[in-house]
């Protein structure tokens, strides 16, 4: 089984609010397409949901941050995960689609929940999940990044291979000094 993460960076004009880079999701889906063995997409929020948490100041830690922002967030992260299946499907892959709180209660992975995303994947369908902003309870909400659903799958499915496709120069051995 192979955990692909596509970045908000590369899937999306991070200038430009609500921006898809629709050619390059198309290319990067054709070439996971010829990938012969169980997948799990996990996308990010680029310019849509990242774009909106920033903007109504929403992070990572549950708070009482605005129920707009929530909503916002939410729904542009609906629309760009919309735009992948549409290219996933173009590209014969099969997509489905599973929002985060499928898999998640509160902060907190539901493990079966988790297992049952390696059965779609080994199906032949390929299961499609993404950062989102999260109910947590108590009024409160949070974000749940793309990177951070990459290792709560892969702590529980042990994939094969993790691949993190992202807008950068290529792969440091050393982050600090980017070499």
């Amino acid at each position: 089984m192979i955990l692909i993460k596509l970045g908000g960076s590369i899937i999306t004009n991070k200038g430009k609010p609500e921006s898809a880079r629709r050619k390059t999701i198309d290319n990067i889906l054709k070439q996971i397409k010829k990938i012969d063995e169980p997948k799990i997409l996990v996308h990010g929020g680029g310019s849509y949901g990242h774009y909106w948490s920033v903007k109504y100041g929403m992070h990572t830690k549950p708070a009482r941050y605005s129920l707009k922002g929530l909503s916002v967030v939410k729904n542009s992260m609906i629309e760009l995960d919309k735009i992948i299946l549409d290219s996933a499907t173009k590209n014969k892959l099969n997509p489905y689609s599973l929002p985060p709180t499928d898999f998640m209660n509160g902060n907190k992975p539901i493990r079966n929940k988790i297992e049952k995303i390696g059965e779609i994947a080994r199906s032949g369908l390929v299961p499609v999940t993404y950062g989102d902003a999260l109910w947590y309870g108590q009024k409160k909400s949070y974000v749940l990044s793309g990177d951070v659903i990459m290792t709560t799958i892969a702590k529980v499915l042990k994939p094969r291979l993790s691949i993190f496709v992202l807008n950068v120069d290529g792969v440091y051995s050393n982050i600090k000094s980017k070499n």
